[in-house]
């Protein structure tokens, strides 16, 4: 018995239908039974567009004892498949009795609303065509299937449900079968394709071929609870990065404020810096104006000299007179107060220059030497977020022109170095020189009755003339030198005065910087957790939730222990001409088609 209510279960919805042809009264006085457990199979058969043709359900029910039962659902036929007994509907209660165990029965339902909507659409070398119309064709075929949620239906067979939709395909009738979402396997001459559709999701599923003639069995729809039974991966280890990663942005936020603090510093030595250079090119500006009245001063002198000794070598070689040379020691002793009053000019140019000359050495001297490699910097960028690169472009920018305004002045110390100590021997030189003038005049100033020496006295002067030459001529290579320097470190200035806003910008930039890595810090804190929660619910949609089975006929029906549906498509397939010799057919009784289920088909 058990054999022939399983094969029943499974047979075409026309046996399903049917009602019995025979049988006896329910007997009265039974005892009630009760209904341990009770499980659903429902039956769909749907139009090849996917519309709902006819729906009945096979219901099994696990009787306690021998007796009466109830159970509930709105059917227009039923049909008892255990026993002979009839079965009776009073509005939705069902009435009927069995003997202790599992009782069968088969109702054909009223309301023929699924929870899935389904449709099912063709196309043919790209035109759409009906199913009635599809039979027969050849050429590229394209079917497409939607399911979505049927809102007029309980959500819980929708949201806890999984569909495996399949295709039969004749490989001798279709070719090239591509379907991106579908598993394709080979069944005989068949290419069976395999959807599978995940609870509460919709889905637009296509399946392609290159078909002949083409035909196609129904397609099968089946919806189970769905229970995924594997073995989730172990996450503890992302989520350990997350905390990582954490950690490493903590690290970076606490790192970005000491950078903060140190630019602070560094943005005063810039500015101070900046002040130093400033004093140092008003410096070097008025060494370079001056060196013109120092070169004319210095031309007098030369001039000079030139005059006395060739006037004293004229004035010897025609026997001048004691007047003359009497007025002689008073113009060495000019010369030699305007030699002074030139080394007191630059003694105090000396001493504008050096302070400003130390306050640029010693501003060029705080400036870091180079520490940070390229793979450090490298990794800089990788631990920032790319929309702060900006702000680290910045730092390396002014960090790169603080090195080469660094490199530049170390090029040009040594003229610096120099300036100093040109002026203290020039300086010397000029006192040297005013002293041996004194000396000459001195002991000019008792040559009245010395006539005699003074040829070695026109002689010396004739030798200092050309000495004061020579050192006139080192004198304006100087002064040039020093217009030259001070032309180009007005340039090395500007430069400063970049490196110092550059300094001032990457300042403004670090404190921008640092409070975006305080709100990182703050964002990451609890991502580990986030992100395992994250994890934990998009598991849920592939472990599946636990749910309480409830029953798809009626919400009466208690103690519901599995519903399950099974659904097909009608077929697409050309319509057989009927021989005129063909006999007509009889109608089929219930063991004709209980027979036929063992026979093969044409």
């Amino acid at each position: 018995m058990a054999c022939i209510v399983a094969l029943l279960s499974l047979s075409s919805p026309a046996l399903a239908v049917d009602a019995p042809s025979a049988g006896k009264e329910t007997d009265e006085g039974l005892s009630s039974a009760e209904i341990k457990t009770k499980s659903e199979v429902v039956y769909g058969v749907l139009n090849a567009d996917g519309a709902v043709k006819n729906v009945y359900t096979v219901n099994r029910l696990e009787l306690g004892s021998d007796g009466s039962f109830t159970d509930y659902g709105t059917y227009s036929t039923l049909t008892n498949l255990t026993n002979t007994a009839i079965l009776e509907a009073h509005g939705d209660a069902i009435t009927g009795s069995g003997e202790a165990g599992d009782f069968y029965y088969q109702g054909t339902m009223e309301n023929i609303n699924l929870p899935w909507i389904f449709n099912l659409s063709y196309t043919m070398d790209g035109t759409p065509i009906d199913a009635a119309s599809l039979a027969g064709n050849s050429g590229a075929l394209e079917i497409q299937l939607a399911t979505k949620r049927n809102t007029d239906v309980n959500a819980v067979f929708y949201n806890n449900y999984m569909l495996q939709i399949t295709f039969t395909l004749d490989m001798n009738l279709c070719h090239n079968i591509t379907a991106a979402m579908g598993t394709v396997s080979e069944a005989g001459s068949s290419k069976i394709v395999t959807f599978t559709v995940f609870p509460g999701k919709d889905a637009n599923i296509s399946l392609t071929a290159n078909v002949e003639n083409f035909s196609m069995a129904g397609i099968d729809i089946a919806a189970v609870p769905y229970n995924a039974n594997m073995e989730m991966p172990d996450t503890s280890i992302l989520t350990e990065r997350f905390s990582q990663l954490h950690e490493g942005i903590s690290q970076l936020h606490d790192g970005v404020g000491e950078m903060v603090d140190g630019s602070q510093d560094l943005n005063g030595g810039g500015a101070e810096l900046q002040k130093g250079s400033a004093f140092v090119k008003d410096g070097l500006a008025q060494l370079a104006d001056n060196g013109g009245s120092i070169l004319t001063g210095s031309s007098n002198i030369q001039d000079a000299l030139e005059k006395i000794s060739a006037g004293l070598e004229e004035g010897l070689s025609q026997n001048t007179e004691l007047s003359s040379i009497e007025q002689l020691p008073a113009g060495l002793s000019a010369i030699a107060g305007g030699l002074r009053q030139v080394g007191q000019g630059l003694d105090a140019l000396k001493g504008g220059f050096s302070p400003a000359y130390d306050a640029l050495d010693a501003a060029m001297a705080d400036i870091p030497t180079p520490a940070l490699s390229d793979k450090e910097i490298a990794a800089l960028y990788l631990q920032l977020d790319p929309g702060q690169h900006s702000v680290l472009d910045t730092l390396i920018d002014t960090y790169t022109a603080a090195q080469t305004a660094k490199g530049t002045y170390t090029q040009v110390k040594a003229a610096f170095d120099a300036v100093t100590d040109t002026l203290t021997s020039v300086s010397a030189e000029l006192s040297a020189i005013a002293d041996s003038l004194d000396t000459i005049s001195a002991e000019a100033a008792g040559i009245p009755t010395m006539l005699s020496q003074m040829k070695e006295l026109a002689a010396g002067l004739s030798s200092l003339s050309d000495q004061y030459a020579a050192f006139h001529t080192g004198l304006k290579k100087y002064t040039d030198g020093v217009k030259n320097i001070s032309v180009g470190y007005t340039d090395f200035d500007e430069g400063l005065s970049s490196v110092a806003e550059g300094i001032s910008a990457l300042q403004n930039g670090l404190q921008a910087l640092h409070q975006g890595t305080s709100v990182l810090n703050e964002k990451t804190a609890g991502m580990a957790g986030e992100a395992e929660n994250s994890i934990n619910a998009m598991m849920a949609d592939y472990l599946g939730n636990d749910f309480a089975m409830e029953s798809f006929i009626s919400d009466k029906n208690t103690e519901v222990s599995f519903v399950q549906f099974v659904l097909k498509t009608d077929g697409i397939f050309r319509e057989k001409e009927a021989s005129p010799d063909t006999p007509e057919e009889k109608e089929e009784t219930f063991l004709d088609r209980f027979l036929a289920l063992f026979k093969k088909e044409d």
